[in-house]
């Protein structure tokens, strides 16, 4: 579990180079990116016990987190977005699996129309840069994925419409969770 945090820390730290440097230019450097989809790597080889995904679902979230994006850059040829976006989720998805990374891309895209509401309506103007608010998503799943998979399965009844009645999630609890909330404790 250990080594998962180191990596964790270090996604946190280039998700804040992120933040700062989309914030300040609208661009979003590959080589962070890359170092992002680097740090799956120790999760692939320590197994599917390690971080509680397997390869096929982390290959699973590559494309699934950066295809949407992907078809907006295509559709509005790169007007509506740019390519460090869709590199961003791609890489996102990679490392937290295709659960975890829908989540990150809905939180993302979510906070990112709200802060664009607010940029426009104080007079800014309609571009703006939406690798902050990616990076914020991706840090929420990170932190809170699986809790936010397993609260949308229950609520929605998806779970039981899929599995079954008498559904209960078995959907791997989040290690941050435990430690911020002392679940185990009790």
């Amino acid at each position: 579990m250990m080594v998962h945090t180191v990596l964790c820390c270090l996604v946190y730290s280039a998700l804040l180079v992120i933040f700062f440097m989309d914030w300040d230019t609208q661009l979003i450097s590959t080589p962070v990116v890359i170092f992002i989809g680097l740090l799956a790597i120790p999760d692939v080889l320590l197994g599917p016990h390690f971080a509680g995904i397997e390869l096929r679902f982390m290959i699973i979230g590559l494309f699934t987190t950066s295809l949407p994006l992907l078809l907006i850059f295509l559709i509005s040829k790169g007007r509506a977005m740019g390519l460090g976006d869709v590199y961003l989720m791609a890489a996102a998805g990679l490392f937290l699996g295709w659960q975890r990374g829908l989540v990150a891309l809905f939180i993302g895209v979510i906070i990112g129309a709200i802060a664009g509401v607010i940029l426009k309506a104080r007079g800014g103007s309609s571009q703006f840069a939406f690798g902050p608010w990616l990076s914020v998503g991706i840090l929420i799943a990170m932190l809170w994925g699986w809790e936010i998979c397993n609260l949308y399965m229950s609520f929605t009844g998806l779970g039981e419409l899929i599995y079954g009645d008498g559904y209960v999630s078995n959907l791997p609890r989040d290690f941050y969770f435990d430690i911020i909330f002392n679940t185990e404790a009790a």
